[in-house]
């Protein structure tokens, strides 16, 4: 580190510090996050051993082959939008039974026909997991209610069903897209995006 002992006379000299200066230190003092720095933290000699590390990002393509390469990154999950059978499944776990008390618990042969009726109403690659699960536990003891609700839970949410296909966008949009409706795709097509 160079100083300048100039500017340290003036300071003292004056009784000011040249604000110019004050700006380099507190530059100089701020911590800087390095990819040698993370690289070393996840599998360097002072990383702990046994430990189970998860990242996300939105952009993989935008991450550096060093932190990618196989022994740092074990798995490699996508998360989309729910398909049908994770629609019908959130449901029936929703509605389990989590007590051993009979009377608490509902019928597990009606929460079967109204996980099926359910995931019938929820349009497939739309809504996320997470989105599908809030909805329901708002209506946790109200497996019926939850069914009969969905479109009015739909157009609040401004989702419509209509007929998806899986489309692979990562040519075109440089993301990790993986479902996509026809019509978004042409209506990206004819705006000229």
């Amino acid at each position: 580190m160079i100083t300048d002992y100039r500017s340290n006379l003036s300071a003292d000299w004056t009784g000011q510090e040249d604000p110019q200066d004050s700006q380099t230190k507190k530059k100089a003092e701020e911590p800087k996050l390095t990819l040698f720095g993370v690289l070393n933290a996840i599998d360097g000699v002072s990383a702990p051993e046994g430990h189970i590390l998860m990242m996300t990002t939105n952009h993989k393509d935008s991450l550096d082959d060093a932190l990618l390469r196989p022994g740092r990154i074990d798995e490699d999950i996508e998360f989309n939008y729910a398909c049908r059978e994770q629609i019908r499944d959130l449901y029936k776990k929703i509605y389990r039974p989590i007590r051993k008390v009979a009377e608490d618990s509902f019928d597990q042969t009606l929460i079967a026909k109204l996980a099926e009726k359910f995931a019938d109403q929820v349009p497939e690659y739309k809504l996320s997991p997470a989105q599908i699960q809030q909805y329901l536990l708002r209506l946790r003891f109200e497996p019926e209610k939850a069914v009969h609700g969905v479109t009015a839970w739909l157009a609040e949410q401004n989702v419509q069903k209509h007929s998806f296909e899986k489309v692979n966008l990562e040519e075109r949009a440089g993301g990790l897209v993986t479902f996509a409706s026809t019509s978004t795709l042409n209506e990206t097509n004819d705006r000229g995006d």
